[in-house]
């Protein structure tokens, strides 16, 4: 069974400017920016083991849709268990992934108490009819990824996009780079529009100031298992859960992260947009 340090990690890495008044056709258009959110802990049964959580997620998004996304990511959370023990956790993650979004390359380190506890680096393709996982750290190995598997960023662009064009519902297998070469189903629920000038953005982030402009909508994702376990009773529960409110530049605020025994909370503490070129014309 995995720590909840390890657990925490693994959520808060697999996740994530359109016209919302658009047709049908609406395309999802990913702004470039880097948002900072302060991490604590809404709830925890005994079980977890945890007495309190506080700490910082940094996250960075940078590219377009025709020279490939860029995404940095760095969680630092102190834990404090119930049994009076206290660890850091410091997890830093880059990955590439093209415009069409049929390849990726990744990298993750993870530091408990300054120690490195995982380096890991590898590269992913897929294709119509599924794709590869090479990972060359911790050491050289591939894994096959099912038809049909995307990437985050593509996964963000799904949710985007059905957003804008009105559905409700996203069902898509997504792999994220994460250690076990796992890959998850995301299932996603897509709440209610809220028009321009309906959301109060509760934060004091200059760069935030514009969000309330911008049509949102509530968003939960659950990941599941990709193979349901044989051995469950009733209805296959998610892996974790993640719910945001989902701005229509894709920005995300209200970050509730539900583990199940333990829940965080996200608070946008600092936005910046960054330079972001367009695609050229032909």
């Amino acid at each position: 069974m995995r720590s909840a340090a390890t657990r925490i990690s693994l959520l808060i890495l697999l996740a994530l400017t359109g016209d919302a008044s658009a047709s049908p056709a609406a395309v999802p258009q990913l702004a470039a920016h880097r948002a900072v959110y302060s991490l604590s802990l809404a709830h925890a049964e005994t079980k977890a083991g945890l007495n309190d959580v506080q700490g910082k997620l940094v996250l960075e998004v940078a590219g377009s849709a025709c020279e490939g996304w860029t995404s940095n990511m760095r969680v630092v959370n102190r834990l404090d268990s119930r049994t009076g023990k206290v660890s850091l956790l410091d997890t830093r993650s880059s990955s590439w992934e093209s415009g069409p979004g049929d390849s990726m390359e990744f990298t993750t380190q993870r530091f408990v108490n300054g120690e490195q506890e995982l380096d890991l680096r590898g590269r992913a393709e897929h294709g119509e009819n599924g794709g590869v996982v090479r990972l060359e750290l911790p050491q050289p190995s591939e894994t096959e990824l099912p038809a049909g598997t995307v990437f985050p960023v593509e996964h963000t662009r799904r949710i985007l996009a059905a957003a804008l064009n009105g559905n409700k519902r996203d069902s898509t297998m997504v792999y994220d780079g994460n250690e076990d070469q796992q890959v998850l189903t995301a299932i996603t629920f897509i709440g209610n529009r809220n028009a321009p000038n309906t959301v109060e953005v509760k934060t004091e982030a200059k760069g935030a100031a514009e969000l309330p402009k911008l049509a949102s909508w509530p968003v939960t994702i659950g990941y599941f298992k990709n193979t349901p376990d044989p051995d469950a009773d009733g209805e296959q529960m998610p892996e974790h859960q993640v719910s945001f409110t989902m701005f229509e530049n894709s920005v995300a605020t209200d970050l509730i992260l539900d583990y199940g025994d333990f829940t965080l909370k996200g608070d946008l503490i600092q936005l910046d947009f960054l330079p972001q070129d367009g695609c050229p014309t032909r």
